[in-house]
């Protein structure tokens, strides 16, 4: 079993061995690397105490000292070196009382999550757990030792599971998910952005379905999802976070604006998944006059992931419907107040004012949707004079 890791992090591994202290590679990053995936960040841990940490590497964040993390800042990426640690009571089911540190790889790798998340890589040599390399090769989520004191401990790790089942396509070993479906109601305690940084990355995975547990228990009605599963074909949807959220939500028959208002998601956001669930339950067909009503409250590169969602749902052509999109884009077709050849001041010119503008423009616009050719200020002028 061989893996390499980037000079860059084999650096400060060294640095850190070279002055006395252990160092190795941990977490998921060794996991992905194990795995063929190349990992998005890197993580150190060491029997070195903080303050030595920042003695070493005087380019630094002293992001968590509290928890034995500093963040090293290099010229090719931050990595995030964090001392031994064991950690003390857990009373709010999400942070140690106290975090005592140690000089032991072993005692620090079985405080971790799951089995697959406990694998430290010095470069030369691996530590682990008992199981991490079974679990990894047989594709199985496994909590480190006791599950029902894992997830007592950090309810977060409840959703983490489901999450890496999906991301990896592991299945749950039994005990794991007993224990995760046992302690469900503990997400109570788990902030509203956490539990959405985990859905999304659930759901943007490549085996969303994988979490059907999650979605089946019923855990999630805290933010408003109803209990339900995902199909196995949910994994063929573009892998934009607004498509797949709005997806599950319609699937799953949630608010849009209920959920995404209890999951405190961004407006942007929030918009996305709105127009998502109501374009997917759309009946009728989407003609150029339809796609142009649409593309003035819808950016039109999401347009078209919604067609692509809807080829996956219901058989769509969303090359066509793409291609149509894109024509009335270069033809420059009007589709919005601002696009049309008429201003409000013209309207007040020919006497209109107040609301009265507002909706005579929204008539014209109506008009120049069905008929581009209508949009140039004197047919306008001349059909606002034919209504006095």
């Amino acid at each position: 079993m061989k893996i390499e890791l980037p000079k860059y992090v084999l650096d400060c591994i060294c640095t850190l061995k070279s002055n006395g202290y252990e160092a190795f590679c941990v977490g998921g990053a060794v996991r992905d690397l194990l795995l063929g995936i190349k990992p998005f960040d890197y993580d150190i841990t060491t029997s070195a105490p903080p303050e030595k940490v920042m003695e070493l590497f005087p380019k630094n964040i002293p992001t968590g000292l509290k928890h034995g993390t500093v963040t090293v800042v290099t010229d090719w990426g931050n990595i995030e070196v964090t001392t031994y640690r064991v950690d003390g009571e857990y009373t709010d089911s999400r942070h140690p009382k106290i975090v005592s540190f140690t000089d032991d790889i072993q005692g620090d790798l079985s405080r971790r999550d799951f089995t697959v998340n406990a694998i430290a890589f010095d470069g030369k040599n691996f530590a682990s757990v008992d199981g991490s390399f079974d679990d990894l090769e047989n594709k199985i989520i496994r909590a480190v030792g006791d599950p029902e004191k894992r997830f007592c401990e950090d309810a977060l790790r409840i959703m983490r599971c489901f999450r890496f089942s999906a991301q990896l396509g592991f299945e749950i070993e039994e005990k794991t998910l007993k224990a995760a479906l046992k302690y469900k109601s503990s997400l109570d305690f788990i902030s509203a952005e956490r539990i959405a940084e985990e859905l999304k990355k659930t759901l943007t995975s490549n085996a969303p379905h994988k979490a059907n547990p999650l979605f089946l228990s019923g855990m999630l009605e805290c933010v408003g999802i109803n209990s339900g599963e995902l199909p196995n074909w949910f994994s063929q949807l573009p892998k934009n976070t607004g498509i797949r959220l709005g997806s599950a939500f319609y699937l799953l028959n949630c608010d849009p604006l209920a959920v995404s208002f209890a999951l405190k998601l961004s407006n942007k956001l929030t918009d996305q998944i709105f127009f998502t669930q109501e374009l997917l339950g759309e009946k009728e067909e989407f003609t150029r006059s339809k796609i142009k009503k649409i593309l003035g409250v819808i950016d039109a590169d999401y347009l078209k992931e919604i067609f692509k969602a809807r080829e996956v749902f219901f058989g769509d052509d969303a090359t066509g419907l793409s291609a149509l999109t894109d024509d009335i884009i270069t033809s420059c077709e009007p589709y919005t107040l601002k696009m049309l050849a008429i201003k409000g001041d013209d309207l007040k010119t020919l006497g209109y004012s107040g609301a009265d503008i507002g909706k005579q423009l929204k008539k014209l616009l109506d008009m120049v949707i069905e008929n581009p050719n209508l949009n140039s200020k004197e047919t306008l002028t001349d059909i606002l004079k034919s209504d006095n």
